[in-house]
């Protein structure tokens, strides 16, 4: 149409994060300064897919999970490993966690439905610092690292490998002790009995 001016309009659309069906809505333009509106050609209808997350309907690939934990914990606190799974929607994750070769512990598996947006955590504490019976050390690294498998609960949705690290620094905890020290006979000396333990955080230290 001679004299007619067009315009584009963008609009982004972020990534849905919940297994649900196609949404609909309607993008109406209501006014425009200087201009007549077609009533016919004013307004559009948008349907959006949910598409598929974590690969797909595939049974192959790999997943990464973002792993995090503080910097510093102490023998004996109760910690969360935090995990996002790079790829956001709902996933059934099985697998194991090294906790590292400072803990003494091995690994230790678990299995968990994620958030919709791919997230899942995880309580740990180490016991110890090192294996029994001690590494007498102030303070030890331990490396993290998961491995399993992430199913995607969406429809169709395949079976991916993952994977993921993370560190943080145990520090040891000194025992305390425990004594009970009393007179024996005769009254005031000369023989006295020291009796005690020391009982540390962990279950390992001697």
């Amino acid at each position: 149409m001679p004299g007619a001016t067009f315009a584009n309009i963008q609009i982004q659309a972020l990534n849905d994060l919940l297994t649900e069906s196609e949404e609909t809505f309607v993008v109406e333009l209501l006014s425009a300064s200087g201009a007549t509106l077609n009533p016919s050609a004013s307004s559009q209808t948008v349907t959006i897919d949910n598409v598929q997350s974590g690969g797909g309907g595939g049974s192959s690939g790999s997943l990464t999970a973002s792993l995090s934990v503080p910097a510093n914990v102490d023998e004996g606190q109760v910690f969360t490993l935090a995990c996002t799974i790079n790829a956001g929607g709902s996933y059934y994750v099985t697998g194991t966690i090294d906790w590292g070769t400072t803990s003494g512990e091995g690994t230790t598996s678990f299995s968990f439905t994620t958030n919709p947006n791919g997230t899942f955590s995880v309580p740990h504490r180490y016991l110890d610092d090192g294996p029994d019976p001690g590494n007498g050390t102030p303070q030890d690294m331990a490396s993290i690292t998961i491995t399993g498998t992430a199913m995607s609960m969406m429809p169709g949705g395949g079976s991916l490998s993952v994977t993921g690290s993370a560190s943080t620094m145990v520090h040891n905890v000194a025992p305390n002790p425990v004594f009970d020290i009393y007179n024996y006979m005769p009254i005031g000396g000369p023989m006295w009995v020291v009796a005690g333990t020391y009982q540390d955080v962990g279950l390992t230290d001697k």
